[in-house]
């Protein structure tokens, strides 16, 4: 943008000591970079024409401000900007991303006006190319602003939640769990630790590790944790979907995550079994998608179809043909409700396509399993 639109109104930060996570829902939009108006994100711009077999496509302009406090290590958090965008900070290019559904971050290095150009052409080096679903486009799932201090859990290398939650062993009797993320250090040489609880429903610690770092300045630096519980109250499905936390701390910053302990197996005779025990699959297929709205669902569309889901009595859904938004799979992971999800390789296998086809295949399937990493619903990661 070569100009400061009128009436964007920046985003004060007021406390900032402990990380803080914004939601940024007040944009402006344009598909000519001249007529403006204000809308509120999750926004798509076939919202109304979506459900034609001539629905738009082509870019089109969000702009706002972005204010945080100097010193600080910002991020633009995008859940889902469809189908490509383009994101820049005062007319400069920070990131250019391919996939409409899957999260992507961007580090900020100052205040500034943001623009993000999202793209539904048809593009042949980026999956869906050919669906049986219109590739809505926009910022049709939520955008956050992350703000750190100087000594903090990354968001780039293990999606939002910043962590995994690795489940090594699962028993009726015993669970070992890997916690793993990064410290980043953007300030002076440190020597410290990073405490890692668990925590069940009643938030009692039930098991925690303290791991020693030493990040050197500017500088990175992976921690792995080890828990173990005995014992340990399995997450099973609709009959008890019970969930635990982890959570990890550094300095001031603080990261977390639900997790519910669970082991399964599937046999072609036997079928589907939860925790040692059978588990038939009852479900639907399910889009992120409504009337009047196309894809950009707020939270209160999102529950009302799983009341829904819940009235017809499911335990399975398959949230086709792309990662959903993240607010689906915590309704799920609390509500008992076994997922697969996929990435939208649809129709088109890529018969003489180019590499470069394939590596946003393969990029799409490590952003989405990245990002749902810890969520106990999911079960199965769909691929075609």
């Amino acid at each position: 943008m070569k100009y400061l639109l009128p009436g964007l109104v920046a985003l004060s930060l007021l406390a900032v000591a402990c990380g803080v996570e914004s939601e940024l829902k007040d944009w402006q939009f344009s598909k000519d970079e001249e007529q403006w108006e204000s809308v509120t994100v999750p926004h798509s711009y076939n919202a109304l024409d979506g459900p034609t077999q001539k629905y738009y496509r082509g870019k089109a302009h969000y702009c706002r401000e972005v204010s945080f406090p100097s010193g600080k290590n910002a991020f633009l958090l995008f859940e889902g900007a469809a189908q490509a965008a383009e994101v820049y900070l005062d007319g400069t290019l920070l990131r250019a991303h391919k996939g409409g559904y899957t999260p992507f971050v961007v580090p900020l290095p100052h205040s500034g006006q943001v623009e993000v150009i999202c793209d539904n052409t048809e593009d042949i080096e980026m999956i869906p190319v050919s669906s049986d679903f219109n590739k809505n486009g926009g910022l049709h799932n939520p955008v956050r602003l992350l703000v750190y201090d100087d000594v903090f859990f990354s968001p780039e290398e293990y999606g939002p939640y910043r962590l995994h939650v690795v489940q090594k062993e699962v028993s009726d009797n015993k669970v070992v769990a890997e916690v793993q993320a990064r410290v980043r250090n953007t300030g002076p040489a440190m020597k410290g630790h990073v405490l890692v609880t668990l925590k069940d429903a009643e938030g009692k610690v039930v098991a925690s590790e303290t791991v020693g770092i030493n990040p050197l300045p500017g500088t990175d630096q992976d921690i792995q944790a080890t828990l173990t519980l005995d014992n340990p109250h399995l997450w099973n499905g609709v009959l008890d979907p019970y969930l635990y936390t982890v959570e990890i701390q550094v300095n001031k910053d603080v990261a977390r995550t639900e997790v519910g302990f669970r082991y399964f197996s599937v046999d072609r005779d036997k079928g589907f079994s939860l925790n040692g025990k059978p588990y038939p699959l009852r479900g639907v297929s399910m889009h992120q998608d409504m009337a009047g709205k196309a894809s950009a669902l707020t939270r209160e569309d999102i529950a009302n179809d799983y009341a829904i889901v819940k009235e017809l009595g499911c335990n399975f859904l398959r949230l086709a043909h792309y990662p959903h938004n993240d607010e689906e799979f915590r309704l799920c992971d609390r509500m008992g409700i076994i997922v697969q999800t996929e990435i939208p390789w649809v129709n088109i296998c890529g018969t003489n396509a180019s590499e470069a086809y394939f590596e946003n295949i393969h990029q799409q399937m490590w952003e989405m399993v990245t990002s749902l990493y810890n969520h106990p619903s999911i079960c199965f990661w769909g691929m075609w």
